[in-house]
Order: structure tokens, then C-alpha cells, then sequence
């Protein structure tokens, strides 16, 4: 379930991590018939540790990057480390904190059900989405990609406490100002 975590944090977000793996793993723990406190803090946790690995684990970087994000190669050069040794950290902080709750025996039977067309379906969009993310960012164009999204009419928002309209970067950037 860690692995699982760290993937889907890595490859869709931390917010993906968050909103749908934590409810199926509450379900999954719900039906083993274990403590489900353990599992609950790794979705939680992984969620966080996970999410600076690549430039799409956290919606935040595009944000905070905006015409600074760095290629996906550079991206690893700076925060792979880091992230492994976060993510290894958390595993085994976690491992020791619930080694009893671990270590009980699993009292109800899951079984194993075949992937459904739809599934299928499912996962190969997933995979895409992953594919087209790693390409963009490899080739330096995800803030690119934000501003097809965002065209320049668009990118400004109006603040019901300001009476001027602000470009949303200036505000991502006067956040990381003291």
C-alpha cells in the first residue's frame, strides 16, 4: 500500500493521494477487519513525501514555478534525493511508530477481483495523462501547457477586498516575498 501511495502521489498528485486512494484504502482496511489508523496516516503522510518527486506530484509547483519550472531533468537533478530520502523516512518512521498494529493478523479474506473493461479504460487514460505530464515537463513546457489553459484575458482574478484586478503570478510570487 506504501508503494501504491508513493505512485499515485508521484505520477497524479498529492491531492489524488488525499481524495481517492485514502477513502478505497479505508474500505480495503474496513473489510480486512484491521486497524485502520496505520493505513490511514500513509495516505496522509505519502501524500506530503511523495508529492516533490516530479513537477506534476503537486499542483502547488506550478504555481510557485510558474516561468521558472525547470526541465524534468534538472527538476531530478535538485529534488530526487531529497524526495527518496523523505520518502524513506516516512516509511520507516510510520513502520516503527505502528509495528504492533502492523504486526496483527488479518482477520477478514479479500478476494482478488479481475480489472472490469471500464478499468481497463481507466488505467490506459491514466497512463496517458502520466505520459503526456513526463513529456511536457521533460521538454520544459508545462508552464507552457498553464498558459493555453490560462490565456492572458483569463490569468487575472479580482479580489472582492481589492479594488484593482491582480495577475494571479504576481500573487503566487509576492507569496514566496517576506
Amino acid at each position: 500500500m506504501y508503494t501504491a501511495g508513493t505512485l499515485v502521489t508521484v505520477f497524479m498528485s498529492n491531492d489524488a493521494t488525499a481524495v481517492v486512494l485514502t477513502p478505497a484504502i479505508l474500505a480495503a482496511v474496513r473489510k480486512a477487519k484491521v486497524q485502520p489508523l496505520p493505513y490511514l496516516f500513509v495516505c496522509a503522510l505519502i501524500a506530503n513525501a511523495a508529492s516533490f518527486l516530479l513537477p506534476i506530484s503537486n499542483p502547488a509547483n506550478l504555481v510557485v514555478f510558474h516561468d521558472q519550472m525547470p526541465r524534468l531533468a534538472r527538476w531530478l537533478l535538485a529534488f530526487a534525493v531529497p524526495c527518496l530520502l523523505s520518502v524513506v523516512a516516512t516509511f520507516v518512521v510510520l513502520r516503527w511508530l505502528f509495528r504492533d498494529e502492523l504486526r496483527a493478523t488479518i482477520e477478514g479474506e479479500i478476494e482478488a477481483k479481475p480489472l472490469t473493461h471500464e478499468g481497463k479504460l481507466v488505467l490506459c487514460g491514466l497512463a496517458g495523462m502520466v505520459a503526456v505530464l513526463l513529456t511536457a515537463s521533460s521538454l520544459g513546457a508545462m508552464t507552457w501547457a498553464c498558459r493555453l489553459a490560462w490565456p492572458r484575458s483569463q490569468s487575472q482574478l479580482s479580489f472582492p477586498y481589492e479594488p484593482e484586478r491582480t495577475r494571479w503570478c504576481s500573487v503566487a510570487r509576492s507569496a514566496g516575498q517576506p
